[in-house]
Order: C-alpha cells, then structure tokens, then sequence
C-alpha cells in the first residue's frame, strides 16, 4: 500500500521550533547531486569527460579520435609487411640477384678476353741443335747411347725424355707443319725425308711421292732445307746443287 501522508504532515524534531527554525522541507526529485550510472548516462552533462566529443547528449556522443585505441590501418610505421607486399618484394630481390651476377661474369669474361693467348705455331723449322716447343711438349733431336739419333720430347717439368722415332742416319733438319715433323736425314747413300705425326700410337715413316715412291737422292748428301710455308712445301738442295721440291700437304 502506498503511504498517501503528504511529506508536510511528517512528524518534526522533538525540541526545535518551527517557528524559528522554519519548517523542515524535503528536496523535489529534480534537485540536489545526481549519481551517473548505466540508466542515466544519457542525460550528463557534456563536459563530464573530455573523452568524448559533443555532437550531441548521451548516447548520441561518440569518442575522440585523440582518445580512440588505433586501428590495423592507423598504426604505425613497422607494422608486418602484408602478403601482397611479400610477393611484390621477392620476385624484385630475386631480379637484382640476377642482374648482378650477369654483370659480374661479364666483367670476369672481359678480364679473360683481355688477356691474349699466345698461338701455337704450326709451321717453323730449326737445326738438329735447336727445339720445337708444341702443345706443352718440347721436340728435339738427340744422339742416343747405341750412337743413333732419336726425335725426342720432354714436358714441361719432366727430366726424363720420352722417344718417339729413331733414324738409320744423321738429321740435317727439324721442320714441324701442321702437327707433323718433317726430319730430312743424310744416309750412308744418299739422303731421305722421314716424318712423324704427333699423336698417340703413332710411328716414324719415310716421305713418299705422289706416286708412292721414296723421297729422296742416291750419291749426294743434303746441304740445305728451306720450308715453303705459304706453298706447303719444303725445299731439299744436295751438294750437287740439285733442288727436290717435297709436298708437305700429304
């Protein structure tokens, strides 16, 4: 049951007199502090926080942005690179990779190209006395113990030589042409020319003709040889003053 007693009507203080004092009267619902909780937010004053900012009362004010926590897209620098950033970086690290190493192996290749390589001499002569350096080994001629010359050749570091042929008579001439040597020798009757092609398994054999006949002279020794280089041919002078022109291209 509610209580109809109107709130003058409630008793007094014993010992005060009204009169002096003055009625005691209660506050009306609408005065005095107010306590903010979830029910009345709505209605606090707009100056109540400085968190929020007044578009309206209430409900309607929203947060400022000073005062907001910051979202994935307002924070700051050093956040982690994101996959699409990931694929766009990769394939640009990896194409730098590769240009570099193009400019470097061809700044190596332009050092090697400037180097000259020295060439190989293909064609040249000398005396029994002198050598013939030809792909690493060097070729000459040398009397052996038995007493019979033997084209020899020795690499480069090797103290032993190695022989390749031996001749029944005395070399007047080392020609090398074209990866062959060419030995004119003076017999016990006259003269030959004997040849030996470099390579592996290979044997001494005496210069023919075009008709398949020895080359050589009966009665008379050689004098003088002179390579044709130009012509592929080498020229043989006996004592006699006779000149044999010998084919090399054979």
């Amino acid at each position: 049951m509610v209580d109809t007693t109107d709130e003058q009507d409630a008793p007094r203080p014993i010992g005060v007199n009204p009169s002096e004092t003055g009625s005691l009267q209660r506050i009306s619902a609408s005065e005095g502090a107010r306590v903010e909780n979830r029910d009345n937010v709505g209605s606090v004053s707009a100056d109540s926080t400085s968190s929020w900012s007044n578009v309206g009362m209430g409900a309607r004010k929203r947060m400022g942005k000073a005062h907001r926590p910051l979202r994935r897209k307002e924070a700051a620098d050093g956040r982690p690179m994101g996959g699409r950033m990931r694929w766009i970086v990769a394939p640009l690290a990896v194409l730098v990779l590769v240009i570099l190493f193009f400019l470097l192996r061809g700044c190596l290749d332009a050092k090697q190209t400037d180097v000259p390589e020295q060439a190989q001499v293909e064609q040249t002569q000398t005396t029994p006395a002198g050598s013939i350096e030809y792909r690493g080994t060097t070729y000459s001629i040398e009397k052996q113990d038995d007493g019979a010359y033997a084209l020899v050749g020795r690499t480069e570091g090797a103290t032993d030589a190695t022989v390749f042929m031996q001749f029944d008579g005395e070399p007047i001439q080392l020609v090398l042409y074209n990866g062959a040597f060419i030995i004119p020798e003076n017999t016990s009757d006259g003269w030959d020319v004997m040849a030996y092609t470099i390579g592996s398994g290979s044997v001494g054999a005496q210069v023919v003709d075009a008709d398949g006949e020895p080359v050589g002279g009966t009665g008379h020794s050689i004098s003088s040889v002179e390579l044709k280089e130009s012509e592929g041919t080498m020229l043989v002078t006996d004592d006699a003053g006779t000149v044999t022109t010998v084919a090399l291209a054979f």
